[in-house]
């Protein structure tokens, strides 16, 4: 599980020590990543790998196969190029790092 995949499924929960401590690791997200649900984000991306034109199938094929103990620098350099128009537009659309590097 990733960091990203973490925060969202436990925002809010008892883990945080105090509220200060659940304000500064909230303070590290943008505004728009916390104005809206987990599944908007998400349409959010679909949405602009639509508009790109990106075969999500393809896509998917490529993340799963990045994670193989076997991947090659070529196939997840490969990958990276495909990705980046994606987290390009969502970085000029407001979102942080903190949420696309999860």
């Amino acid at each position: 599980m990733s960091f990203g995949d973490f925060y969202r499924q436990k925002i809010g929960g008892s883990w945080f020590k105090d509220e200060e401590d659940h304000n500064d690791y909230v303070g590290k997200f943008s505004v728009r990543y916390l104005s809206e649900s987990p599944r908007q984000f998400f349409a959010t991306i679909d949405q602009i790998a639509a508009d790109l034109g990106l075969d999500m199938t393809n896509l998917q094929r490529m993340m799963r196969s990045c994670k193989q103990p076997d991947a090659t620098l070529d196939m997840c350099l490969a990958r990276d190029n495909v990705i980046k128009p994606v987290y390009v537009k969502l970085r000029q659309m407001g979102y942080n790092k903190a949420e696309l590097w999860g």
